[in-house]
């Protein structure tokens, strides 16, 4: 739980920092304050935690505060956070002494006249002065934190948040709006918007809140937040592809919600392992990958044996349903035929990212970002399980790997 202070000579490179984690020196989040505290007192004493210390705020992309250790308010609040999250990072002070005496940072900006630079800049360094950008909320991009009854997801994002989507789209109040499912660790549905005109701001949060006041009336909804939007651009290639990858997510939204709707309502003939096995199969399709790239891609799955045992199960399933590159079978069915041109709808804007990428001549970023796209598929189709995610992967490159060793024959 502790990394001691790093320095050279007289400079500190790195001050001490402590963690106080669930299960370990005496620490549980089912344990009263009162002990909590003695717990807390005993590893002061252990490992020399100062007085004044600044804790990682967790809930705000790691922003520091100061704490004081002797403070019974101060106090609470840490342990309440501890109950929370079943962890705190601290870091010492540095130049904080028990008299409340301190240092301060003076920053001045230093101007080269000596000699002229030259200006030969590495273009893919400018893409990266983008990647940190934030939309503020009454910006262009509108970030809603739905904590909804997790009983009630489909109902909610097939019906409910999908009614909200095609509203706004339809009065020409957004032109992209995208979701995904999230534990922080409360279930809720992350909601962005991208607003057509500044004027429109108010109209759309008005209606949200409408729209929201009636969900909470019928159980669905506790609260929701409107948040700052960081979009993840680097994770994504970009700034210059990044704004296909938003396009992705917007079809990709629609249609999906589509699916959960047909979940919803009982309409599907298929067990959620083997939709799964289609939607992931068919967006590496849409991406225009050859059979045998596509069982690259997926090779990073770990395949454990319940995950053969399932395949065995499932396989005469599959083999009636999927056949890569030729889903005539499916077509045959009403319903099969209905998920095929569902997710269809997503097919062009998968194609204008994958033409993108292949311009970015990137082989490994290229195989990060379908990683990224099928797991963020499945999030919103499935919802948040891992183990039911890495089933459907493992099934997948199974799959595939059967298709292509039949071929071969």
């Amino acid at each position: 739980p502790y990394i001691p202070r790093i320095r050279y000579k007289n400079i500190i490179l790195s001050p001490a920092r402590w963690k106080i984690e669930n299960k370990s020196n005496n620490f549980s989040i089912s344990m009263s304050f009162n002990n909590w505290m003695k717990s807390l007192k005993i590893l002061r004493m252990e490992y020399h935690i100062p007085r004044y210390i600044y804790k990682y705020d967790i809930e705000n992309d790691g922003n520091r505060q100061l704490f004081d250790l002797d403070c019974l308010d101060l106090l609470k609040e840490l342990f309440f956070e501890f109950k929370k999250f079943g962890f705190l990072f601290f870091e010492e002070a540095i130049g904080i002494a028990e008299n409340m005496e301190h240092n301060v940072d003076f920053i001045f900006p230093m101007k080269k006249t000596s000699f002229k630079e030259k200006h030969n800049i590495d273009k893919k360094r400018i893409n990266c002065l983008n990647n940190n950008k934030i939309f503020f909320p009454g910006s262009e991009w509108l970030y809603f934190k739905f904590y909804i009854n997790p009983t009630r997801y489909d109902e909610i994002l097939g019906i409910k948040l999908r009614d909200l989507s095609e509203y706004l789209s339809k009065k020409n109040l957004i032109n992209k709006s995208f979701f995904i499912r999230y534990q922080d660790p409360k279930d809720h549905i992350r909601y962005r918007v991208k607003i057509t005109s500044m004027s429109n701001l108010g109209i759309i949060i008005k209606y949200v809140k409408l729209w929201a006041e009636v969900l909470r009336e019928e159980g669905l909804l506790n609260t929701f937040h409107i948040a700052p939007y960081k979009p993840e651009i680097a994770r994504f290639g970009g700034p210059n592809i990044f704004q296909h990858v938003e396009d992705v997510f917007t079809v990709d939204s629609i249609a999906l919600s589509k699916l959960i709707q047909m979940k919803y309502n009982n309409e599907l003939q298929f067990t959620e392992e083997i939709l799964g096995v289609i939607l992931i199969i068919y967006t590496l399709e849409a991406f225009s990958i050859p059979t045998d790239e596509q069982i690259t891609i997926l090779k990073s799955v770990k395949v454990k044996q319940n995950h053969n045992n399932r395949f065995r199960l499932l396989r005469a399933k599959i083999e009636t349903l999927i056949q890569p590159l030729n889903w005539s079978n499916l077509n045959t069915t009403e319903k099969g035929k209905k998920v095929l041109e569902t997710l269809n709808e997503r097919n062009e804007a998968v194609y204008q990212l994958s033409e993108k990428l292949n311009l970015s001549d990137n082989e490994q970023n290229y195989t990060n970002i379908v990683h990224s796209i099928i797991h963020l598929s499945i999030n919103r189709l499935f919802g948040i399980d891992k183990e039911f995610e890495n089933t459907i992967l493992a099934i997948s490159y199974l799959t595939l790997n059967n298709f292509k060793y039949k071929n071969s024959k």
